[in-house]
């Protein structure tokens, strides 16, 4: 999975996260699910909407990021910092400090790509078919949309309000082929991403400093203005 591909991937994905993560229930009520099997799933559901009642009360989130990413042509884990803003229905900016100044920033259409002064080095009007399909996704959780998810996810969710883990593994091919399955881990905000990818790699985003009362400054609203 390219780089370009993964900062496409978690700039969708972490609307996804930070807005709104969903889960259609369409199949869970099938005839055939035992008794026990239908009050685990609607002890799941009730978790699941009480830790989106945390997360998705956030319209602007700033935080600092450390990503890792482990593979076989790796000969040890590759480390990024950075910092992230996400605005609800606007976008994500992405400011990489370290190993190499950069940003990236991804709207709901369109995307940018920074050089170390935050000047826009080219902008992206066309996503593959692969970051369409997940800007899809991306945009239906942003809108509240979970009509069509059982067809595209399974969803696994546990712990507790407090202290939680979302798996998500897809099962529409497009993003199958692609993704292997993410998880996600928090509290009453985000903490943790994990991007597990069919080429064997593993990419992990850790949230520090999460802030959730900040307001954007005139740079990040620069940016986000790009891709609108």
């Amino acid at each position: 999975m390219g780089s370009r591909l993964i900062w496409r991937a978690a700039g969708a994905l972490l609307s996804v996260v930070f807005t709104f993560i969903g889960v259609a229930s369409a199949t869970a009520a099938m005839a055939a699910e035992s008794v026990a099997a239908q009050e685990s799933a609607a002890a799941d559901l009730t978790l699941l909407k009480r830790i989106l009642a945390q997360i998705g009360a956030y319209p602007v989130v700033h935080a600092d990021f450390l990503q890792t990413r482990t593979s076989a042509l790796l000969s040890a884990p590759a480390l990024t910092r950075g910092s992230l803003v996400f605005v609800r229905e606007r976008g994500v900016v992405w400011q990489v400090r370290s190993p190499q100044a950069q940003g990236y920033v991804y709207g709901r259409q369109r995307s940018a790509r920074l050089d170390a002064d935050g000047n826009v080095l080219s902008l992206d009007t066309q996503p593959s078919g692969v970051t369409q399909q997940i800007n899809e996704w991306a945009n239906a959780f942003m809108h509240g949309d979970t009509s069509g998810l059982a067809s595209q996810f399974s969803v696994a969710v546990t712990g507790t309000v407090n202290r939680w883990q979302i798996v998500l593994t897809p099962s529409q091919p497009q993003i199958a082929q692609v993704m292997r399955r993410l998880t996600l881990n928090g509290d009453t905000v985000v903490r943790g991403v994990t991007l597990e990818t069919r080429r064997g790699e593993s990419v992990r985003w850790q949230f520090e400093k999460v802030r959730t009362g900040e307001a954007l400054d005139s740079n990040e609203q620069r940016l986000l203005r790009t891709v609108e």
